[in-house]
């Protein structure tokens, strides 16, 4: 099947007000599928599967990457974090460049766990990228400092095992107390003692 037919199921398949993290429909055949033809697709191909996209569909691709990030530590699969990276390809930084450097991020990390070569599969799946940008910042990612990889400090990401197994999970933004927006009283305060 051709990429674009397989952007076209994507899209139908994709709830229309899906968002990140919400429960999704089975998807991952269609995207293995998916990530198989656009592998061997052409650039031109490859853009016309990045313009189709819609923005649900794009979403279901980040989760798919994030999913893929988790499986691979559970699985001990080197083929799930070379996926992730295929399936933010895709996407293309299309919804959301952030959102993509979060998920490879956790894919990062992943192949740090299974003691991959991380800088490989990167560069792998930067060449299948078709943004000049996105190409980029998938090659660049493993480069980055340790501190603006690490998972906690960085993306506020925390791993854990839960009832079904090893996991990734964000945690809330924490913002430091100085930062916090001041309640009327704190301000009413402040205010009667400088006068």
């Amino acid at each position: 099947m051709q990429p674009i037919e397989l952007v076209g199921r994507l899209n139908a398949i994709a709830p229309p007000d899906y968002g990140m993290g919400q429960e999704h429909p089975p998807i991952d055949d269609l995207v293995e599928a998916l990530i198989q033809a656009f592998r061997s697709a052409s650039t031109d191909q490859r853009k016309v599967v990045g313009d189709e996209l819609n923005t649900a569909a794009r979403s279901l691709l980040l989760n798919y990457a994030w999913e893929r990030a988790v499986e691979a530590v559970r699985q001990e699969s080197p083929k799930a974090v070379a996926d992730g990276l295929i399936a933010l390809c895709i996407d293309d930084g299309g919804f959301d460049l952030r959102d993509s450097i979060v998920r490879m991020a956790v894919l990062f990390r992943s192949a740090e766990k299974l003691g991959l070569d991380a800088v490989s599969l990167f560069h792998e799946a930067a060449d299948v990228a078709v943004n000049p940008a996105f190409k980029d910042a998938v090659r660049a990612f493993p480069s980055r400092p340790p501190e603006q990889r690490d998972l906690r400090k960085a993306f506020f990401i925390v791993e854990r095992f839960a009832e079904d197994g090893f996991t990734y999970e964000e945690q809330p933004l924490a913002v430091p107390w100085r930062l916090r927006p001041m309640t009327w009283k704190a301000r009413l305060r402040r205010l009667l003692k400088s006068s």
